[in-house]
């Protein structure tokens, strides 16, 4: 095998060393915005309530900023109606994603389908109050946790987030409550965005995701190929996503084949590219002057100059050293020293 091709399997190991070698083309949150989703703000400072949650009649007055808000939707209804803030129109909110980052809680009620955004100081006065607390279907958890918190799509710039979100800006910039996550199963998407190094990030949209080059393709469950790469097999190889290439000279492999079926070319393992018949299936038999058989990859780890035939492998249990190592651009990993893997 060319030793073009052993030496970039050198590069990439020693890539994968430096930066991790991810599967996954992945953006999103760190894990800073998970454990102080508020970056340390505090709870807002209370107000004067005056009439804030009281029962009030219909066409009453509740004073100065306060309105008597007839909570049921009922136009003409005798019933009891709410002191409430007035932000706008006084029903304005169907849930937290409706209101504004300076009053991010959608105050919703026991009776009708609207609610009304209000700040968190505001929610606090209402739920002070007997009618309100009775009245207001997020005081019980409000007083249970001393802090109220914003549901999923709520701007979080001076509110936590519910349990299981993250505050983290979307794409405007604004900071809203996102749903946090571990993995792909997570989410309805199949799409756990997680930046670098990060085990938490938010469900995000299915084009959120990607495979880099070497990652699985084409099989349920799988992300498609990042921009500039496609999924592909050679031989029985499993299908994997590959650089998209013009020329020999634009792969690590020093080899550049044709897609079947398709108007593009791809980086492929040099032995597509009509090297010697000849090869030696023996794992670990010096490969300077003779290409490895199928299943068996020409590498070195970094830092070590002799170049031995090595097992191809998916993940690290396919390894005798549990270290399976991705060969950029070469579209498959191969099996090397523990060291190799950190």
């Amino acid at each position: 095998m060319a030793r073009f091709h052993r030496f970039y399997a050198v590069l990439g190991a020693l890539v994968c060393l430096t930066a991790g070698c991810s599967s996954k083309n992945n953006s999103g949150s760190s894990e800073n915005g998970a454990t102080d989703p508020l970056g340390g703000k505090p709870k807002p400072a209370a107000i004067e309530c005056g009439s804030l949650g009281a029962q009030c009649l219909p066409g009453g007055s509740c004073g100065s900023g306060v309105s008597c808000l007839m909570y049921t939707g009922n136009l003409f209804s005798s019933d009891p109606g709410l002191c409430a803030p007035l932000h706008g129109s006084a029903i304005n909110c169907a849930g937290d994603s409706g209101c504004s980052a300076q009053t991010p809680i959608c105050m919703t009620y026991t009776q009708g389908t609207a609610g009304t955004c209000v700040s968190e100081p505001e929610l606090d006065c209402v739920c002070k109050d007997p009618f309100g607390s009775a009245t207001v279907t997020r005081c019980q958890s409000t007083l249970q946790s001393g802090r109220a918190c914003i549901a999923q799509g709520g701007k979080c710039d001076q509110v936590p987030c519910c349990s299981g979100e993250i505050c983290k800006a979307d794409t405007t910039g604004q900071a809203v409550c996102q749903l946090a996550c571990t993995s792909d199963s997570d989410c309805t998407s199949n799409c756990c965005s997680r930046a670098p190094n990060s085990s938490i990030g938010v469900c995000g949209a299915a084009a959120d995701c990607c495979s880099s080059q070497g990652g699985a393709c084409g099989s349920a469950g799988d992300h498609p190929c990042c921009s500039a790469s496609t999924c592909i097999s050679f031989g029985t190889d499993p299908y994997a996503c590959a650089k998209i290439c013009t020329a020999d000279s634009d792969c690590g492999t020093g080899c550049c084949v044709p897609v079947s079926n398709a108007n593009h070319s791809s980086c492929a393992p040099k032995e597509q590219c009509g090297t010697s018949s000849s090869c030696t299936s023996e794992v670990g038999a010096n490969c300077d002057n003779i290409n490895c058989c199928s299943n068996l990859a020409c590498v070195a780890p970094a830092g070590v100059n002799t170049f031995t035939c090595q097992p191809t492998c998916t993940q690290r249990s396919d390894c005798g050293t549990n270290c399976c190592v991705p060969i950029t651009d070469a579209g498959y990993s191969a099996c090397l020293p523990a060291t190799s893997c950190g």
